[in-house]
Order: C-alpha cells, then sequence, then structure tokens
C-alpha cells in the first residue's frame, strides 16, 4: 500500500441512515475513536487508526496508516462530507521518498453498531494500484462524570468531562460545584435508542463556552467565530432507561446560557428573567 507516493485518502462508507428532511432514517453516526487494520490481496498489511467527528453532513478529524511503501503515517487531517448513506473523506501527506502522488480510497464500508468493514482501492497517478480489504472497531462507550464550575468574576458556569481541567480551574479562582451529571465517553446503545455527540464550543472574544446537539447551531457558531472544540461527550436526544432530561436557559441580558438537571434551578431562574429553551438532551444523575 502507498507505494512511495504521496498519501490522498478518500473514505466513501455506506452507512445506515438519509437525508435531513426525507423520510429515509438519519445517517449511521460513526464519531469516535477507531482502531483497524488494511490488508492486500497481494498480500501486505498493516494498521489503521482514526479519530472521526461528525456534525451533521460535516466529517473532520485525524486518521494514522501504518506499514506502508513509505513508512507509517499518522494524525493525518481529514475533511469531508455525509450524504444520506454514503460519507467521504479526505487526507494527504507528502512521502519523504519521492515526492509523488497517491489516491486511497475506502469503500463500500458498512457500519454497525461498533464495528465497519469494506474494501480499499489505492491509485497512483490516476492508475490502480493495489486493493484489499479493512476493518475498523470503536470501544463501546461508558458512561463518566461532567464537573460543573462557577466564575464569581464573570458570572460564568464551566462543564467539564476532564478532571484536570476541573481541578486546575479550581486553583485560579473558579468555585467548584462537583459532578453535575454522567454522560457517555463513546457511542452506546440503550434499548435501540443511540447516543448522539455533544458538541463544545468557545468563544475567544466573550470567554464563554457552549454545548449543543445541534450539529447547525455548531457549525454556524464556527462560521461566525467560535472556536469548535469538538466532541465533549454522548448523550441521548430522547429519553432511555435511567436517563433524566438535561435543561437548558439563556439569559437575555448578557448572553450566557445555563444547563441544569436541577428543576428547582431551572424553575428559579426563569422565575429571574432567564428563557427556557427546554430539553438539551438526557444525560444520568
Amino acid at each position: 500500500m502507498l507505494r512511495k507516493k504521496t498519501l490522498t485518502i478518500i473514505l466513501t462508507v455506506l452507512l445506515f441512515g438519509g437525508f435531513f428532511g426525507l423520510t429515509l432514517a438519519e445517517s449511521a453516526n460513526f464519531s469516535g475513536n477507531w482502531q483497524g487494520t488494511w490488508s492486500s490481496f497481494f498480500g501486505t498489511s498493516g494498521g489503521l487508526a482514526s479519530s472521526i467527528t461528525q456534525a451533521g453532513s460535516v466529517l473532520s478529524g485525524t486518521v494514522d496508516v501504518r506499514n506502508t511503501d513509505c513508512g507509517d503515517f499518522l494524525g493525518l487531517k481529514l475533511t469531508g462530507t455525509v450524504s444520506g448513506n454514503t460519507a467521504s473523506f479526505q487526507a494527504s501527506t507528502v512521502c519523504p521518498l519521492d515526492n509523488s502522488v497517491n489516491e486511497l480510497r475506502f469503500t463500500s464500508a458498512v457500519l454497525s453498531g461498533n464495528s465497519m468493514a469494506g474494501n480499499y482501492s489505492l491509485f497512483s497517478d490516476g492508475e490502480p494500484w493495489d486493493a484489499g480489504d479493512f476493518n475498523f472497531s470503536r470501544p463501546a462507550g461508558k458512561l463518566i462524570s461532567r464537573y460543573r464550575l462557577y466564575n464569581p468574576n464573570n458570572f460564568h458556569h464551566h462543564y467539564t468531562t476532564e478532571l484536570n481541567e476541573y481541578n486546575t480551574l479550581g486553583t485560579i479562582g473558579w468555585i467548584q460545584e462537583g459532578v453535575s451529571c454522567r454522560l457517555y465517553d463513546g457511542f452506546a446503545t440503550i434499548g435501540a435508542v443511540e447516543t448522539v455527540p455533544y458538541y463544545r464550543l468557545y468563544n475567544p472574544n466573550t470567554f464563554e463556552h457552549h454545548w449543543t446537539t445541534d450539529a447547525n447551531e455548531y457549525n454556524v457558531l464556527g462560521a461566525r467565530g467560535w472556536t469548535q472544540e469538538g466532541v465533549d461527550g454522548y448523550v441521548f436526544a430522547s429519553q432511555v432507561s435511567g436517563s433524566e432530561p438535561l435543561y437548558r436557559l439563556y439569559n437575555p441580558n448578557d448572553g450566557l446560557h445555563h444547563w441544569t438537571m436541577d428543576t428547582n434551578e431551572r424553575t428559579v431562574l426563569i422565575g429571574f428573567g432567564w428563557i427556557d429553551e427546554g430539553i438539551a438532551c438526557y444525560v444520568f444523575p
């Protein structure tokens, strides 16, 4: 694979899903950290790893391709799109041996739960060069804690699944308010209901963070200058066994948002003029 060429990867994935607004089911979710292998029909093989974020029809992430004729390629940037049941993404790098061009296409990759497998084809300078099979798997998600902090100087609340971030902010004036809820750190299914990504953004002008399950909101805010920080965890868009609503509120006076599972806190804030934006998602106490 990758016969001493520049690597351009085009990954076309046939998923269970459909177009937004049509009668087809929603596109399958292949966000997550994937590990796998490629195996050439000519007897060579190597490792694959990919970290993928799917935000609506937009794909981003990285991929590693190991044991190629050019060596190992690590952390290649991925960009791509999803249309109906098919996704494609691309990455490129320069082979240090001869600075020439390859195109690697992974196709017909059927996604089933936490497994994905299909075929790949390698084109060298536009001509077929190699072909084979590939497979990916991702670990099932597990429940993790999401911590909440409060900044008395700017009145911001912050939420994080990173214990180190929680403790670091606690040393520079943020008030640590403990575990606010639990969510999944990867793709999970309960009662045939699948998790969805919970995206995190940061506004460098106002120093506030924002979270959403809405891929369109994530991309619109990104286009308006917010820094897209990727997937912060996985939640449920509808209620499943053991889950409870996470409410979202908006303060029209300062533009801040607030998230809480506490129905009393929600009621009090509404009484103070916060706008109730309903249930953001479902998480676990």
